[in-house]
This record gives structure tokens, C-alpha cells and sequence, in this order.
């Protein structure tokens, strides 16, 4: 019965679009343009997806297995500054006015017996959508639009999360602001999710 459905309401569509194209249409009956090209392209999303090439599109997943021997046991943090961090570093004003809050942070630090090292990566994002950088890093899949998001999300897929928690980490998210579910932390593997 669904087959029925879409089958006639794909096919209405056709004719639409080639009466609209082919100048055939007769009355004043039709799609606006961009309502026209809206559907052509949802259309071909539709069959794209339906045929498997989405998921081959994301390619073989990453080997993402190791036994953390160089970790040794330590406590873990990945905290995504996002464009924030890299701009407090290279912008003077931001560097100048963080200089002493950095160097109280750094003393905190090797006061309390503790190390950090931190680094850059390149986001996969700009201006937004913050959440394609993070399943992009914690992943190891390159993912830059929310099509690929969800191809990705709805695949079992290994992360970096789940790497850690193999090896008998406690695997946390601290989400403060997040006010509703966040399903999206199956899909990581943490073992509690703090939002």
C-alpha cells in the first residue's frame, strides 16, 4: 500500500516536472520553481540513499583499537574549546588579557601533581554546527553536513569513546546544555551522559 502511494505521488510529480519543463502545460496548474527544484532534489536524495551509496560514501571505518599503554592509566579529558580556543591563542588582544589566567591554570596544574597537553584540529566546521566537528573527531569520519550526520549516526560504527571504555575507562559526557534526550550518546558509547 505504501509502495502504491509513493509510486503515485512520485509519479505526479514527474509529470509535473515535465509538463513544467517541456512547456506542455496547459491552465494556470503547476509548482513554483523553487518548490519545483525542492522536490528533484529530495527526490534524488531519496534514491541516492535508498541505494546504499550514502553509507559506501562514508567509506571503510577507521581501526580505532588500542591498548593505551601511553595513557597508563591516567584520567582522560577531551574538552572542545571549538573556535574559541584557537582565536584566545592567536588574536593578541585575547592573548594578552588570558596571560595571567594562564599561568594561575598552569600552576593549579603542576601544583596538583598533574599534566595537559592540548592541541589544535582542524574543524571540520565553520561558524556553526559544532556537533559535525565533534562526530568528525571522536569518530575518525570526516563529516562536514548533517546528511552525513545522520548516515553516520544511524551505523554502528566504533568511536574513540568506545575505544577508551574497552580498555575499563569510565566513559563521561558533561552536556549542561543540552535540555532534552541526546540519543546521540548511544552512538558514542559513554557510559553516562551529564546533561
Amino acid at each position: 500500500m505504501i509502495r502504491r502511494v509513493f509510486g503515485f505521488a512520485g509519479s505526479i510529480v514527474c509529470l509535473f516536472f515535465v509538463a513544467e519543463r517541456s512547456g506542455m502545460r496547459t491552465g494556470d496548474v503547476g509548482f513554483a520553481e523553487p518548490v519545483t527544484s525542492a522536490y528533484v532534489r529530495e527526490a534524488y536524495e531519496f534514491v541516492y540513499e535508498m541505494s546504499g551509496a550514502g553509507v559506501e560514501a562514508l567509506g571503510d571505518p577507521p581501526s580505532l583499537t588500542s591498548d593505551f599503554a601511553h595513557v597508563n592509566g591516567a584520567d582522560v579529558f577531551i574538552l572542545f574549546m571549538e573556535s574559541y580556543g584557537a582565536i584566545s591563542w592567536n588574536q593578541a588582544a585575547f592573548a594578552n588579557a588570558l596571560t595571567s589566567s594562564r599561568a594561575e591554570l598552569s600552576a593549579a596544574i603542576q601544583d596538583t601533581g598533574r599534566e595537559v597537553v592540548s592541541g589544535l584540529v582542524e574543524s571540520t566546521t565553520f561558524g556553526g554546527e559544532s556537533w559535525l566537528a565533534h562526530v568528525s573527531l571522536l569518530s575518525g569520519t570526516e563529516v562536514r553536513d548533517d546528511r552525513t550526520n545522520v548516515r553516520l549516526m544511524a551505523q554502528d560504527r566504533d568511536t574513540l569513546v568506545k575505544a577508551f571504555g574497552r580498555q575499563g575507562y569510565r566513559t563521561v559526557a558533561v552536556m549542561p546544555g543540552h535540555l532534552v534526550a541526546w540519543p546521540e550518546g548511544d552512538f558514542y558509547g559513554f557510559d553516562v551522559v551529564y546533561d
